[in-house]
């Protein structure tokens, strides 16, 4: 028969390694986590970007649309346009 005490230090190392390999799995789960928040929150921060972008230049045409002809082209009346 095998000694106790050799079985009892076995069943230690196997208990450590166990212990060892959740840990680097853990760890492993934590940053595959951060590295999905972080490649989530880059693609936010590029689609707000983009949004607002698309948004200011929809802001701007109706602005665009709705001036004067005064402003957009050459008027009797004067404005930028206008040359003497």
């Amino acid at each position: 028969m095998a000694n106790m005490a050799d079985i009892a230090d076995i069943a230690d190392i196997a208990d450590i390694a166990v212990i060892a390999v959740i840990a680097i799995l853990f760890i492993m789960a934590v940053l595959f986590v951060m590295a999905t928040v972080a490649t989530v929150a880059t693609v936010a921060t590029v689609a707000i970007v983009t949004i607002r972008a698309v948004m200011a230049v929809v802001a701007v045409v109706p602005v665009i649309l709705l001036l004067p002809p005064s402003w957009t082209e050459t008027s009797a009346v004067g404005g930028p346009g206008h040359h003497s």
